[in-house]
């Protein structure tokens, strides 16, 4: 059952990059129309974790002031993969970003945070973690075809994302805050910290960065409004990833593959809802890349 916590992400998280293509804006719109809407999601789960269980001491602990960083960092990564989305299209960003996730972040959750611990957990483990990343690549096409910009956007994006993971995950192991973040209720309850974090990095990335600090564009238009639901959907898998990196039969390492699984939701619905146009021999990788994705899902749940 904790596995799904971790794929239950994979199907929303894959298809917010098409609902931001379908809800259109520029990135400032769109960073920002998904902070807000994770915002509203938070508060209302949030006040619903407060009823069921006393939760006020840790959204305004110190655990509250590490998870508005965290969520700072994921404005900051997903400014950079919208932006990626504008230069490759979503199919092409959306592989590179997921095989960038993984490599690191299931490393770091190996190495740094011990996860992995004999030579059988290690050898399943890279050998997943090579599977999508092969699948990721197939999907996404020529590495010659890719767009520079579009690259560099991504890779600072996937370092973004880590920070974002690593930050909770190490305050919870070094024990840093003294409060249990691992239940579902304080899980609830923090999701309000980290939306406000989101919006704060929306503000600053949004505006600054890709607004070119033009506060005469508009930003609260219909196309923010209508992204805001690729927000909820963010933060309703995020309750659920951090329930299982927080768990430890699943951790981060298996987390993270896992919920990256949603390349699969991505690519296939910027052909089919997007209309992003693929030859036959683009396809044919599509599907063949797919295969090796789940066939790493399949290996990664072996490794713990």
């Amino acid at each position: 059952m904790s596995i799904m916590f971790a794929l239950i992400p994979a199907v929303l998280w894959g298809a917010m990059g098409i609902v931001n293509g379908w809800a259109g804006g520029r990135v400032a719109n769109q960073i920002l129309g998904g902070a807000l809407g994770s915002l509203v999601f938070s508060i209302v789960v949030g006040v619903y974790a407060y009823i069921e269980a006393p939760t006020k001491s840790v959204v305004f602990s110190m655990a509250g002031l590490t998870y508005i960083l965290s969520g700072i960092a994921w404005a900051a990564g997903t400014s950079f993969q919208l932006a990626a989305f504008k230069k490759m299209g979503v199919s092409q960003a959306s592989g590179l970003n997921t095989a960038g996730q993984i490599a690191v972040n299931a490393l770091v959750g190996a190495a740094v945070f011990g996860e992995w611990t004999g030579a059988h957990q290690w050898t399943i483990g890279l050998l997943a973690i090579a599977s999508v990343i092969v699948g990721v690549f197939l999907i996404s096409g020529k590495p010659s075809n890719l767009n520079k910009d579009g690259v560099r956007l991504t890779a600072i994006s996937v370092f973004a994302y880590m920070i974002y993971f690593m930050i909770p995950k190490t305050v919870a192991i070094l024990d840093l805050v003294h409060v249990n973040t691992g239940t579902l209720h304080n899980t609830m309850a923090l999701s309000l910290p980290i939306a406000i974090g989101q919006t704060i990095g929306a503000l600053v990335f949004g505006i600054i960065i890709f607004n070119g600090g033009n506060l005469s564009l508009p930003l609260l238009t219909k196309e923010t409004a209508k992204n805001g639901i690729a927000g909820v959907m963010w933060g309703t898998g995020e309750v659920m990833i951090r329930l299982a990196v927080l768990n430890p039969a699943v951790g981060q390492a298996k987390a993270s593959t896992l919920s990256q699984m949603g390349i699969i939701v991505s690519t296939m619905g910027a052909i089919i809802i997007l209309k992003e146009r693929k030859t036959k021999r683009q396809i044919i990788g599509i599907g063949i890349g797919a295969i090796f994705v789940m066939l790493g899902g399949i290996l990664v749940t072996m490794a713990g």
